[in-house]
């Protein structure tokens, strides 16, 4: 049989719990991600920083930042991960990052289409005004069994933060 001081603790207990669930469900998803295979029209490497210029195929019309652009411009450079506060998340180093650009600059060299897509908010846009002009802060070179992909990377996809 359970007391007083007891039955308050099952209640404390519970009521963390339920809280615990509830920022859980309420927080943002920051997962998912996509890739299409773009025509390179140009790209700029300057260090770490570069401007990239592709053209979305008509495949990508349901991409959230392909779909709407006929030109897409990617104003980007190497910096931590909007979020980030000890450590840049792993896959996502300067050297990885150069070794993503050095794969578009050779794919726009030999041939006329590479993969390029996003992890998370893998793009911000410049202004609002010009959505297909957008910023990004790391790149992934992404192999699997279909290829190499470019990832572009600007908000922490880790729910850690250490």
């Amino acid at each position: 049989m359970l007391n007083r001081t007891s039955d308050k603790h099952l209640s404390t207990g519970k009521g963390l719990g339920l809280l615990l669930c509830l920022i859980l469900t309420v927080l943002p998803a920051v997962a998912g991600g996509s890739w299409e295979r773009v025509p390179i029209d140009e790209i700029a490497i300057n260090g770490v920083d570069y401007t990239l210029v592709v053209t979305p195929t008509n495949s990508a019309n349901t991409d959230p930042y392909f779909g709407r652009c006929k030109r897409f411009e990617v104003r980007g450079t190497y910096r931590w991960l909007q979020g980030t506060l000890f450590r840049q998340e792993p896959g996502l180093s300067r050297a990885d990052h150069l070794r993503a650009l050095e794969f578009l600059r050779r794919a726009h060299e030999t041939k006329p289409e590479g993969d390029l897509g996003w992890m998370g908010v893998g793009f911000v846009q410049v202004e609002p005004a010009m959505p297909c002009i957008v910023r990004s802060r790391a790149l992934q070179l992404f192999k699997d069994g279909q290829g190499s992909h470019v990832l572009s990377y600007y908000t922490s996809t880790s729910a850690r933060s250490d």
